[in-house]
């Protein structure tokens, strides 16, 4: 096996329920599929998968690709004829997925979301609960890669003392820009550490609901943003704070609101001004999410909270939407009591016998 079919198969999965093998493929591994001995020599190594019919899906959930760019219909039509019978599917992030592909092959792609993105968060769904939640701070702004609007956002942050004082936020801790400090959510709060509940153990991703519980709003920077890639999607960004109970501004794709309503949730229109979501200019929409983050830091803390337990039932509502979601095989991926290695093919045969015959 050669080191790249043997990188793209390593952690390749099959999941019986849905008779599909998933593999994980990165960006820098996807291009390689265009080439025909790289495609050859993975269709031996799964050629019992393949005798058998098992569907094959391409995961790239936590990449960005135009598929336009990246495969000719030549290439598509090669990757589909050399994997058949087995049926190719490619898995990806942007709910507009669709508009990524060439025409004639929307059946090819499909929009998926990965569950392990989604460990953290509140569990609590107790009412009493979250009547004694009481706020440190007013925004939590997590902001991982200096992606050109996270930088508009912390410079918006920096040239805002008092925004920054109410913030809880984080910036440029992955990919560092050469350009930009790195700030991490447990420097921004040890810098003004004045409350209990803190301490050296809570500074870790694993424990970052402390920091969710103490903040206000959670001002959602997204994956994408700019009309020009025209990347519309829901990440963990957006699902940590509806699974953790959080009112949330999403700084993201045009119309990114009107997305997650047909998903089922509930946004906060009667609340604050959602107007930005219409506005499809990326510089207007980015100016109008400022001032909207200026008039909610005008509110005290007092304030904040009284508005937090009138809206404690959308946010109830839009924690039991998530579940609900969750169990969606249509929407999810990766599934870890059903998933199982190709490589474990023993325990698949036994698990699975009548899909996958002995004689792999």
């Amino acid at each position: 096996m050669t080191d790249l079919v043997n990188s793209i198969l390593y952690n390749a999965t099959y999941n019986p329920k849905t008779n599909t093998i998933r593999i994980p493929i990165r960006c820098d591994e996807i291009e390689h599929l265009k080439i025909k001995k790289n495609l050859n020599q993975l269709k031996h190594e799964l050629h019992h998968w393949i005798k058998n019919k098992v569907n094959i899906a391409f995961d790239s959930t936590n990449e960005l690709y135009d598929f336009r760019k990246l495969f000719t219909p030549n290439d598509l039509d090669e990757i589909v004829s050399v994997l058949f019978p087995s049926t190719v599917t490619f898995y990806t992030g942007p709910i507009n997925c669709k508009e990524h592909i060439h025409v004639g092959y929307e059946h090819l792609i499909e929009h998926k979301l990965s569950k392990f993105l989604f460990k953290v968060g509140i569990p609590a769904n107790d009412s009493n609960i979250l009547n004694q939640r009481n706020f440190m701070y007013k925004f939590i702004c997590p902001m991982g890669k200096a992606k050109p609007h996270r930088i508009k956002i912390y410079d918006f942050i920096k040239k805002n003392i008092d925004i920054e004082n109410n913030t809880l936020y984080s910036f440029n801790t992955r990919n560092k820009h050469i350009d930009y400090e790195s700030i991490w959510l447990e420097d921004s709060i040890k810098q003004r550490l004045n409350d209990s509940d803190f301490n050296q153990k809570n500074f870790t991703l694993e424990n970052q609901s402390i920091f969710l519980q103490k903040s206000f709003c959670n001002i959602v920077s997204e994956t994408g943003f700019s009309k020009e890639v025209n990347d519309v999607r829901i990440t963990e960004k957006t699902l940590l704070p509806i699974k953790s109970l959080q009112p949330f501004i999403i700084i993201g794709s045009y119309k990114i609101l009107k997305y997650l309503k047909s998903l089922g949730f509930k946004t906060f229109g009667e609340v604050w001004d959602e107007s930005y979501d219409n506005i499809e200019d990326d510089e207007l929409r980015l100016e109008t999410i400022f001032n909207l983050i200026k008039e909610i830091n005008k509110k005290s803390l007092k304030e904040l909270k009284d508005i937090y337990l009138k809206m404690i039932p959308t946010l109830q509502h839009n924690q039991q939407n998530f579940y609900n979601l969750l169990n969606r095989d249509d929407m999810f991926i990766e599934n870890a009591l059903i998933e199982r290695p190709i490589r474990d093919y023993n325990d698949i045969l036994h698990y699975k016998s009548k899909i996958i015959r002995k004689d792999i």
